[in-house]
């Protein structure tokens, strides 16, 4: 071999390597690459941000169903119960105010209740926050007598009758300082003492 072919083959060969090494230091070889391909992704569902909350029935529920809630507890990401430092701003009285407050579910007392007309469209009480807050969590405590009223427990009349009775139950609508709907959550159709909503879950169901 010609020591002018002999000198072009080490030129070439040299030329590979100080390619291969820039393209080490520069990151270039994609085969090794360890680190993050982009930017991180969030890292679960963006809580609700509402300053209304309110607790209500679908349009023409039969009149045997009414709200009569112990507590309606709404909870930032902390724990905090933001409702205790809330408000209620709009209500469908009962008609015995003075037995069945619309504060009792806010007073942080689990023996007290507030009682939604019977017969009557009224059956929604909202919680204002003040201000539009991010919310994590709400629970809902429920009467647990088994008392029949009208051909339901006095503990199922919220839920539509519960999970056997094709009639919808009681849900939240969250709402913000401008008065759009933020967030809707599923009916409540089972029969509990505490009722219970995560808005950090992927699918938000009561529990």
């Amino acid at each position: 071999m010609s020591q002018a072919v002999i000198l072009g083959v080490v030129v070439l060969m040299m030329m590979c390597s100080s390619s291969s090494a820039a393209m080490l230091m520069m990151g270039g070889d994609d085969d090794k690459k360890t680190g993050p391909t982009g930017p991180a992704g969030p890292t679960g569902p963006v809580l609700p941000k509402a300053r209304y909350v309110t607790l209500t029935f679908h349009e023409g529920m039969p009149d045997k169903y009414v709200l009569t809630p112990y507590e309606v507890r709404v909870f930032d990401k902390s724990g905090t119960n933001l409702a205790l430092s809330g408000t209620i701003s709009d209500v469908g009285e009962h008609h015995d105010e003075s037995r069945f407050p619309r504060g009792a579910i806010i007073d942080d007392n689990e023996t007290t209740l507030w009682h939604s007309r019977h017969a009557e469209s009224t059956d929604f009480i909202t919680i204002d926050l003040g201000a539009d807050k991010e919310i994590a969590k709400i629970e809902v405590l429920n009467v647990t007598g088994t008392s029949v009223y009208n051909g339901v427990e006095s503990r199922a009349r919220m839920s539509g009758g519960g999970p056997d009775s094709s009639d919808k139950g009681a849900y939240v609508e969250l709402k913000n300082a401008a008065g759009s709907v933020v967030k809707t959550t599923p009916d409540i159709k089972t029969v509990a003492a505490k009722y219970t909503v995560d808005f950090s879950e992927t699918t938000p169901t009561w529990k």
